[in-house]
């Protein structure tokens, strides 16, 4: 019996309430899902678990995430982080039908990674102290490309190796500090929190028409200038440039479905041009356009973990 098919025969035989889930690799170390949000309902859902360590990176839609007396929106620029038999909640004020991958994790790798981003190791096993975190635009393209290669026939050790290199890369991201203290208290910080997600949920759902900033501040409940300077505090870029990491990660999953066509690619993203287009692309991704149309051959970048 080969490793995939081990792990395959000892893999817990349960699905997630609410979720449909696509096991695409299994490997001793790490297995790969894709995942597909059954919810219909806008509003808070009965509580559910995971029962595995899980990254989850959405590709699709918004929704927040309801865990330990604390909530956060989780969208296509970040990351959510599940703990195994923890307890959640999810609901869906920006509309339904949230979609992405995830990467199921083995205990003790979360531990190695979480120690090497400078948390404690504790003694009765690995918990991440976060539910969110910022999902770069690195690690968003080494997903990608780990995912495409899970679809077509190469060698396990690949997969594992890359996902490996992007646990490390997603778990250092959320360990680190998004800003300086600002002296708020906690009251106050959360609701910034809170208004900043609002205004993130309203990217998500708008980010294919020409957003303006008064539309932006009126979902957040701030004046424009307060919303430029707590989104930038919260997320560490701006307003604009968040927007950008939307539609540049749609265009990302469906550019091969466009076959080349760039321009229209570029207009139903919201862009004013192919070069316009082209441009953002690179910059987001270090990357042409053209290194994407490929589905099978998209590269993996170097990692921490290997070539």
């Amino acid at each position: 019996m080969d490793a995939s098919s081990a792990a395959r025969s000892t893999a817990p035989a349960r699905d997630v309430t609410g979720i449909a889930i696509d096991w695409l690799f299994e490997g001793p170390t790490v297995r790969l899902t894709r995942w597909a949000c059954l919810v219909r309902d806008r509003g808070v859902t009965s509580e559910r678990q995971q029962f595995w360590h899980v990254i989850g990176f959405p590709r699709a839609g918004a929704y927040l995430l309801h865990a330990e007396g604390d909530a956060a929106l989780i969208d296509v620029n970040s990351v959510a982080f599940f703990n195994p038999l923890g307890v959640y909640r999810t609901s869906h004020p920006h509309g339904c039908g949230d979609r992405g991958v995830g990467l199921v994790v083995r205990p003790d790798v979360i531990a190695d990674a979480l120690a090497d981003a400078g948390v404690p190791r504790e003694t009765d096993g690995a918990s991440f102290p976060f539910l969110r975190g910022p999902s770069s635009s690195r690690a968003y393209w080494i997903q990608h490309a780990i995912f495409l290669r899970a679809e077509h026939p190469v060698d396990p050790i690949e997969i594992e190796e890359g996902a490996l290199a992007l646990v490390a890369e997603t778990v250092s991201a959320a360990c680190a500090p998004r800003s300086r203290p600002d002296g708020r208290r906690p009251v106050a910080a959360r609701r910034r929190r809170e208004s900043v997600d609002a205004a993130r949920g309203y990217l998500a759902q708008r980010y294919r028409e020409p957003v303006r900033l008064a539309d932006v501040a009126a979902a957040a409940g701030l004046s424009p200038f307060h919303t430029c300077r707590s989104f930038k505090q919260e997320t560490g870029v701006s307003v604009n440039r968040f927007l950008h990491g939307l539609r540049l990660r749609a265009a990302l999953d469906v550019l091969p479905d466009y076959r080349g066509d760039i321009t229209r690619l570029a207009l139903d993203l919201g862009y004013s041009s192919h070069s316009h287009f082209t441009y953002a692309f690179r910059r987001e991704f270090g990357a042409p356009p053209s290194a994407a149309w490929n589905r099978g051959t998209r590269p993996l970048p170097r990692t921490s973990c290997g070539n």
